[in-house]
């Protein structure tokens, strides 16, 4: 039997309706992906570890773009606020969104730049090699500036802002300073996909997600009971400046603490089994915005966006593959639905 957690009395109507109005900006750390696939049968000759035999190689956008596929999955309006290097890597993400259909538009270039490129090599489907290559530094003041201009140019009908911070030096201080002063003149939300080591940078946010590991230890509180766990929200939002911070944890649920309020929310449906965690993150926080935006409760949208993420990475995905499966993920068996409000 299914958990108490793993259905939500929705609108269908009302999302679809949701998801054609909305427009949801998606700013931060990008990455081009290199995917090498093989099959390991032996040893190499020339030292301790696997031959793999190589069957394919796939490229794809990571890191923030996790967030905008799960946007776009669903038919929302995306504007992508990213930014690469002058270099192969760099033309490459350009390329491969215009594939996936995401315009390139806000994809700033900064010289000198180097863009983050990540190469996995798994063998039957285990990582057994990870290599980055990435700049050490933050974007400049001027890419920062160049990045808050395009996002004021498409802040008209947007429904939410959300900020992805993999650590990668594009979120800095400066940039997030500007999204929240715009966002708080045209009364948008802004939600962040955070860090813990960059809590501070997040001031005026409405909600951080986290995941339990990085909100313990940037606040140094163990979770270990209901009474640590509300603690460690408490001082993760005071650490950031924010409105409020969602902790998740999957085999637990998540923890959400908004205007003094604390609550736990359960964890997906038994029969869930998330196998891949990559960019679960963003899922989340993406799913979080879209659906508070569309009308729910920010309890009810926090559920949801923890059991539509859960999902697709039970099925091995980044994303769910539609509005229809986030819908189906989400219906409650019978009674009637909590209507979103238009």
């Amino acid at each position: 039997m299914d958990s108490p957690g793993s259905t939500l009395a929705i609108d269908p109507s009302a999302l679809r309706e949701a998801a054609r109005r909305i427009g949801i900006a998606v700013v931060g750390d990008s990455t081009i992906d290199r995917y090498t696939i093989g099959s390991a049968t032996r040893l190499s000759p020339e030292g301790p570890v696997p031959a793999v035999t190589v069957t394919k190689e796939l490229f794809r956008p990571g890191a923030s773009y996790n967030a905008v596929e799960n946007l776009a999955n669903l038919g929302i309006g995306v504007e992508y606020l990213t930014v690469v290097g002058d270099d192969p890597e760099g033309r490459h993400m350009a390329e491969e969104l215009g594939r996936r259909g995401i315009p390139a538009g806000g994809v700033v270039v900064e010289r000198g730049r180097r863009t983050t490129s990540v190469h996995r090599v798994l063998s039957d489907g285990h990582l057994l090699l990870w290599m980055e290559r990435s700049s050490p530094r933050d974007i400049s003041r001027r890419t920062e500036s160049e990045l808050l201009e395009r996002l004021r140019a498409s802040a008209d009908g947007l429904g939410a802002i959300v900020v992805s911070d993999h650590a990668r030096g594009v979120v800095t201080r400066g940039l997030m300073r500007g999204i929240v002063e715009e966002a708080r003149r045209r009364g948008i939300p802004v939600f962040v996909n955070g860090r813990g080591a960059n809590l501070p940078r997040y001031a005026g946010a409405d909600l951080v997600r986290l995941s339990r590991a990085e909100a313990s230890a940037a606040t140094g509180i163990a979770p270990i009971n209901d009474t640590s766990h509300r603690n460690m929200c408490m001082k993760a939002a005071s650490l950031a400046g924010s409105g409020g911070v969602l902790v998740t944890w999957l085999e637990e649920g998540a923890w959400l603490l908004r205007g003094g309020s604390f609550s736990q929310i359960p964890p997906p449906s038994s029969g869930i089994r998330p196998s891949n965690l990559v960019g679960i993150g963003d899922a989340i926080t993406a799913l979080l915005a879209f659906l508070s935006s569309a009308g729910l409760g920010l309890e009810a949208a926090a559920r949801g966006a923890l059991m539509g993420a859960s999902l697709a990475a039970s099925e091995g995905r980044r994303s769910l593959e539609s509005l229809d499966r986030l819908i189906a993920a989400l219906s409650g068996p019978g009674g009637a639905p909590a209507r979103a409000q238009a």
